[in-house]
């Protein structure tokens, strides 16, 4: 099955490292791939996992200075990711997210 939607990224869990990569927007899940060739990082997650999202500004929550959405789990972990591409971007994404799981 092919991705709703699939955009280049930097995404962090927890305010860790960043990882370049890409976002991929299933009907029913998000599937992030990254890293290095040495390091590749690959997170999937659930729809139903998701508690909350919205896009943050404030220059703690930013990556590389850059506006980021912020997808609460409902284990307590945040997922941050960064657009490559504009902050229109970033609003779809939180659109589809929000149509997908409720969350908002």
């Amino acid at each position: 099955m092919a991705p709703e939607l699939s955009i280049p990224v930097l995404w962090s869990v927890d305010r860790g490292p960043h990882v370049a990569g890409r976002l991929d927007l299933y009907r029913d899940r998000l599937h992030l791939d990254g890293g290095s060739r040495n390091d590749r990082r690959i997170l999937d997650v659930g729809g139903g996992e998701i508690a909350a999202v919205r896009i943050a500004r404030e220059g703690g929550e930013r990556i590389e200075g850059r506006p980021v959405l912020l997808v609460e789990l409902r284990g307590g972990s945040v997922l941050s990711v960064a657009g490559l591409q504009t902050l229109g971007t970033l609003h779809e994404l939180a659109e589809r997210i929000e149509a997908m799981t409720g969350a908002g």
